[in-house]
C-alpha cells in the first residue's frame, strides 16, 4: 500500500536534487531578512521551471508565498471590518 510513496518517480524538468539540512538552514536565515526575503521567495517560485533550483525549494518558496498571500488577505478583511465597525458606531 504505502511502497509507491517511497519510490522515486523521475520527473521531466525537475531539478531532483537534495537539499542538504545546512542548506535549508541557510534558506531559513536568508528570510529572516526583511526585503530580502519576498524577492527571494518570488525568485525561487518563478524561476523553477529553468531547473536551477531544486524542486523542493521551489515548492517551499511556492506555499510560503501562498500562506503569505492569505495572511494579507484575513488582515486586510479584518482591517476593513474593524474600520467599518468603527464608523458605524461613531455616527
Amino acid at each position: 500500500m504505502f511502497k509507491n510513496w517511497f519510490e522515486e518517480t523521475p520527473t521531466t524538468g525537475e531539478n531532483r536534487e537534495i537539499v542538504r539540512a545546512r542548506d535549508w538552514a541557510a534558506l531559513l536565515v536568508l528570510l529572516t531578512i526583511p526585503v530580502l526575503n519576498i524577492v527571494l521567495l518570488v525568485v525561487w517560485a518563478l524561476t523553477g521551471k529553468e531547473d536551477r533550483y531544486p524542486a523542493s525549494q521551489v515548492n517551499f518558496a511556492r506555499a510560503v508565498l501562498l500562506y503569505l498571500a492569505a495572511i494579507a488577505f484575513a488582515v486586510a478583511v479584518t482591517w476593513l471590518l474593524l474600520r467599518w465597525l468603527i464608523g458605524l458606531g461613531g455616527n
